[in-house]
């Protein structure tokens, strides 16, 4: 029988993968899969933004694994994005490729939330309303961020680490 480490798993990490069992908080993983979770010297950890239900989000932890980028996953849903993150982001990121103008969150918003995103209200709106940011939004570390999953801004994940 091949032996196991019990880690403390955080509640944003992405569940069920590689072989990966949870339990109450726990991860309980086989030795054989410990090393590729492990930070590598020199090698960049990267934080993917998203929805966890989002089906471009799971494409793109998928296509992470793939790349084997080493990466952490942070559903916004369930932990909300902070509002230093936040501000940063907007200082570092375009309002029109941050918010997601095609959605149906953004639709359903009223005219004085519309209003309030091209304001000083978008801090918290998008606090309150996370769905409205585009996904996934990789943080490459060192401001760096691409968002969206085309193949262009895959391509830009991939030039940038």
């Amino acid at each position: 029988m091949k032996s196991m480490n019990v880690i403390f798993q955080p509640p944003c990490a992405p569940k069920g993968r590689d072989g990966i069992g949870f339990v109450r908080g726990l991860a309980v993983m086989p030795d054989s899969v410990v090393h590729r979770h492990k930070r590598q010297k020199g090698k960049a950890l990267i934080t993917i933004y998203g929805i966890r239900n989002c089906d471009t989000i799971k494409k793109s932890l998928k296509w992470a694994d793939e790349q084997g980028l080493e990466h952490h996953f942070h559903d916004y849903r369930k932990e909300p994005v902070s509002e230093e993150h936040l501000l940063k982001w907007l200082k570092e990121i375009d309002r029109d490729v941050l918010i997601n103008k095609r959605g149906t969150t953004y639709r359903k918003l009223t005219d004085a939330q519309k209003e309030a995103l091209e304001g000083d209200g978008v801090v918290s709106l998008l606090q309150e309303q996370p769905t409205i940011m585009k996904r996934p939004l990789f943080d490459l570390g060192n401001g760096v961020f691409v968002v969206g999953f085309k193949d262009e801004q895959k391509d830009a994940v991939l030039a940038a680490l």
